[in-house]
């Protein structure tokens, strides 16, 4: 949920567009996160960062007195959570994180329990149907807003797998058949 929270304030583009790392104060400015939540953005930031989605750097401030301050700076991870990517993995990530697709996990215990009785065949086939009724597909035609999102997040993972094949061939060197399901 920490990366959703990054991902819905739009950190990294906000850390990227200040073309220089950003300390916590001028990120929470930024955002306008309320003074009073900067220990909770502080701890925000320090779970993205040890995640890998952010790093810290250090950066010398003038004031009344010369002193480096921890700033953060985008990695590799968080490049691709740009908007505006092309070839990003910002459409995919907010699908994942959408609840329609988390609260499925809420119901994987009581789903797995119930099809390994005899008399549950007839159950729900999935933890997805379990959460709303009906299976993904039915799902996204009664919510068009969250079929044209899920669409899109599987082309942008489709275009992104397509640079890594053309961009690190040598991984897939001998094989014979690739199969992307």
């Amino acid at each position: 949920m920490s990366l959703k929270c990054a991902v819905q304030l739009r950190i990294p583009d906000v850390i990227h567009d200040h073309k220089q790392p950003m300390t916590l104060l001028e990120l929470a400015s930024e955002l306008r996160i309320c003074p009073s939540k900067m220990t909770c953005l502080y701890r925000l930031m320090r779970v993205l960062v040890h995640s890998g989605i952010f790093a810290e750097t250090l950066v010398t401030k003038n004031g009344e007195q010369e002193k480096e301050i921890k700033a953060y700076v985008l990695t590799p991870s968080s490049c691709l959570l740009l908007s505006g990517k092309v070839t990003g993995l910002l459409p995919f990530v907010t699908t994942m994180l959408d609840p329609a697709l988390v609260s499925p996990w809420h119901f994987l215990g009581d789903w797995l329990q119930g099809n390994n009785r005899d008399h549950c065949r007839d159950k729900l086939n999935n933890p997805f149907e379990a959460a709303h009724g009906v299976n993904l597909w039915d799902y996204g035609r009664k919510n068009p807003k969250f079929g044209n999102t899920f669409n899109r997040a599987m082309a942008g993972d489709s275009q992104l797998m397509n640079l890594v094949i053309k961009d690190c061939k040598d991984i897939f060197e001998g094989l014979n058949s690739l199969v992307d399901v």
